[in-house]
Parts: structure tokens; C-alpha cells; sequence
């Protein structure tokens, strides 16, 4: 195979083997919360989520509940590179938790929704382009 090719798989691919799409992510952390919490990274983050964007504290949140998750990392990274607090509540030695505790959720999220699958579709896809090459 040609050592130059580079493959790039978007969102459809993930959501196509079974994955959320970006906007499906948090609404899914929270249906998920018993099978992914570790450490209290969920229970963090909803209480952060709670406290500044006013997602509900009961029940499981819809979609539009939550603000949209690249601009949730834009905004804890930003507040986290300038030291800036979200509240009193919310310093920066919290956010960089909140950080951590919303890659946790991404990973352990995706992880979960992937495990299941039967088929390796990126692994048939990579032995077809292989295969294709080396013909």
C-alpha cells in the first residue's frame, strides 16, 4: 500500500457503525450515567451544566437542553487558558476538572456505544483499500 494515502473518517462513519453524532453526545452521557460514571466525572459535569446553562436537574435532559458541545469546550478551554472563573462556584482549578470530566464522558460515551459492534467497519474498509492497492 501506498504509505502516502491518509484516510479521514467524519462524523457520518462513527454514526454509521452505531456512534452519536456531536449533538447527540451529552444528551447520551446522561442517558448513560449509571454505565459510564467513574470517579464522579458525569455527576460533575451535570452539576456544571446545571449551574451555567441551566440544563434541567431531573429526569434526562433532551437535546436541546444542552449548549452545543464545541462550544462548551471552547468556552471551559478559554476560561481554563485566561483563568477565568464561571462563578465563584467555578475556578479555574474546577474547570480544568470540568475538562477532564468532559473528554471522560466523550471516551467512555463513544467506547460504550462502539463496543457492541459485529462488524469492524474501519477495519473492512482499511482491508478493502489494501486490497485494492496491492491487486
Amino acid at each position: 500500500m501506498n504509505s502516502n494515502v491518509t484516510i479521514i473518517f467524519g462524523a457520518g462513519a462513527t454514526k454509521a457503525c452505531g456512534g452519536p453524532l456531536t449533538n447527540e453526545i451529552l444528551p447520551e452521557v446522561f442517558k448513560e450515567k449509571n454505565s459510564i460514571e467513574r470517579e464522579g466525572y458525569i455527576s460533575l459535569l451535570k452539576e456544571f451544566l446545571v449551574d451555567n446553562f441551566h440544563v434541567p436537574d431531573s429526569g434526562i435532559p433532551k437535546e436541546s437542553d444542552f449548549p452545543a458541545l464545541p462550544l462548551l469546550l471552547s468556552l471551559v478551554d478559554t476560561a481554563i487558558d485566561k483563568k477565568h472563573a464561571f462563578g465563584k462556584n467555578w475556578q479555574t482549578e474546577r474547570l480544568i476538572l470540568v475538562r477532564s470530566a468532559l473528554e471522560y464522558a466523550i471516551f467512555a460515551l463513544l467506547e460504550l456505544k462502539l463496543r457492541s459492534l459485529t462488524a469492524n467497519y474501519y477495519k473492512q474498509l482499511l482491508e478493502l483499500i489494501y486490497r485494492t492497492d496491492n491487486a
